[in-house]
């Protein structure tokens, strides 16, 4: 199919952006993602991360054994770079005696500081892969014809970016792809302003990195091959004889991709059939989407959900300006820019397919292309109407701030499961019967999540309680089966909005609330409802009501 080729964009200016210019957006980008960095740390009262997804590269690194040169993870739903660069971090950490890596499993959940400091150790690496990206985003702006001060607003932005603000709390692989990401798509511009073999390299072994971190980053592969495309029809177009070089090239972006993959995860070759046994039912579970439903439904439902975390994690306002952008971009930049575009709209269309992974954190890649399209839609207002585009772009950065503020709320102060495991330590008495029910374990109240599993597992720690915990597998447990076993003090934890799980307990007659912890998402207030991977939570404690006739028997 033949390239489309509008007009080719105005060359990068070689100066860089000013000095005071990038102090403040990079201000502007770590004040947000250090504020709360230590929240929800592991203490003597929790052993987890509020995260579940936090406690993934914990695991994998537990897997290896360095002494004996040995770093197979024995996880390989994702990739292993990441996970190696926050183990080079804790290494270098425990060097400086900052922490100490060589205790067993008790030594750790005695003294769980030195778990919380390997976590902040990779949540400082993601507030560094996300600084990164900030700068990432004025260079693609910059590719996309955006002047300084368009590329210095796609910047800021990205800085104030609601969902890449939350994600640049925790020590997950999301916002290190996203900078890989955005760093390849810089390249695979590069290579096709510069037409030449170790362009070409760069840019595949950078989209490889990016694949190593994240399986989701594979969508880089087909870019690159349609970036070879575009290379030899602009060489065609510019007289050419040599058709022979896109393809010299692209083969070598290709396989300096597969050599970077690779070196990042090394056992997906060292290990293969471990490394296949997980990947293929991982992947095959990816690619097989939803149910069948009827497609009226489903391409619905389909919009309905994305809209619905677009809206929340880029602000509707910015969605808009963006939508604006995408239609300038394309009309006037050129390849490049309709590259880019093809592959946004396939990560965003791929990742809607199946609705239970359809996260803001999913989605993170595509969100420094959206500022970076915003930016040019507001640019566009601003060179034909500059009072107009001035207030549109005062608009679109005020909601970011004050959406963005609110959110971060959610990662200052004390959160539910820390007030619920005081209270629980203050007025639950010794042999009283309790349970633990609604959302999964890693969301209920601290010292309750903390006991139920020492009755598990009585080799961590010695236990704190002498509760009763009337079932061990309470999360599971329906409601009409648990209402029968009588508890004495129930604790209700509900990861809201995606579950609700219950809520019957506190409709419950025979069972009075004594005490709530409400979560951190309050708006006047009240709660509301963010798509987002906050992992805000609501606790509720009941208790039988005294004198209640029915009380313990299922009405």
């Amino acid at each position: 199919m033949p390239v489309p080729g509008p007009r080719p964009a105005p060359p990068v200016a070689a100066r860089p952006i000013r000095g005071p210019l990038w102090a403040g957006l990079l201000t502007l980008a770590l004040v947000p993602r250090l504020l709360g960095l230590g929240f929800g740390l592991p203490n003597r009262d929790h052993a987890y991360p509020y995260n579940i997804d936090e406690w993934t590269p914990m695991r994998a690194l537990q897997q290896m054994e360095p002494r004996r040169l040995d770093f197979n993870p024995h996880y390989f739903e994702n990739p292993t770079l990441f996970y190696y660069l926050i183990g080079a971090g804790a290494f270098t950490a425990g060097r400086i005696g900052w922490v100490r890596l060589d205790g067993d499993e008790r030594f750790y959940f005695d003294h769980p500081e030195h778990l919380a400091r390997v976590i902040v150790v990779g949540r400082c690496l993601t507030v560094l892969f996300g600084l990164a990206t900030v700068w990432l985003t004025y260079r693609l702006a910059r590719v996309f014809g955006l002047g300084r001060g368009g590329a210095g607003l796609a910047a800021g932005l990205l800085a104030l970016h609601p969902s890449h603000v939350i994600h640049s709390h925790y020590m997950t692989v999301n916002v290190a792809v996203t900078c890989a990401t955005l760093a390849a798509l810089v390249l695979i511009a590069r290579w096709l302003r510069r037409r030449d073999l170790g362009s070409a390299a760069v840019a595949g072994s950078v989209a490889g990195l990016a694949l190593s971190i994240k399986y989701s980053a594979a969508l880089l592969l087909p870019l690159l091959v349609a970036a070879g495309v575009a290379r030899a029809t602009l060489d065609r177009r510019g007289g050419a004889r040599d058709p022979g070089r896109a393809v010299t090239e692209t083969a070598a972006a290709l396989a300096c991709a597969a050599i970077a993959f690779v070196a990042g995860t090394p056992y997906a070759v060292l290990a293969y059939d471990e490394f296949r046994g997980q990947v293929g039912p991982f992947i095959h579970g990816m690619a097989s989407g939803p149910e069948a439903v009827p497609w009226p439904r489903a391409l619905s439902g389909a919009v309905q959900r994305g809209l619905s975390v677009h809206a929340a994690a880029s602000t509707p306002t910015m969605l808009l300006a963006a939508i604006g952008g995408a239609v300038v971009v394309a009309r006037r930049v050129g390849v490049t820019a309709l590259l880019v575009l093809a592959w946004l709209a396939v990560l965003v269309v791929a990742t809607l397919r199946i609705p239970f992974l359809a996260s803001d954190g999913r989605f993170l890649p595509a969100f420094p292309v959206i500022a970076v399209l915003a930016a040019a839609g507001i640019a566009e207002v601003h060179r034909r109407r500059p009072r107009l585009g001035t207030a549109l772009g005062a608009v679109v950065v005020a909601v970011a701030l004050g959406w963005t503020a609110l959110l971060v709320g959610r990662f200052i102060g004390p959160v539910p499961q820390q007030l619920a495991s005081l209270w629980a330590r203050a007025n639950v008495g010794p042999g009283e019967r309790v349970l633990h029910t609604g959302t999964a374990v890693y969301w209920g109240p601290d010292l309750v999540v903390r006991e139920v599993l020492q009755v598990k597992n009585t080799a961590n720690y010695d236990r704190a309680t002498s509760w009763v915990f009337v079932t061990q597998d309470s999360f599971r447990l329906p409601y009409r089966e648990a209402r029968t076993l009588k508890p004495d003090v129930v604790f209700l934890t509900q990861f809201l909005p995606f579950d609700p799980h219950g809520g019957e307990w506190l409709t419950d007659p025979d069972y009075r609330l004594v005490a709530t912890f409400p979560g951190k998402l309050r708006l006047f207030g009240r709660r509301f409802q963010a798509p987002l991977d906050t992992y805000d939570v609501d606790t509720w404690v009941l208790r039988p009501r005294e004198g209640a006739p029915t009380a313990g028997r299922v009405p």
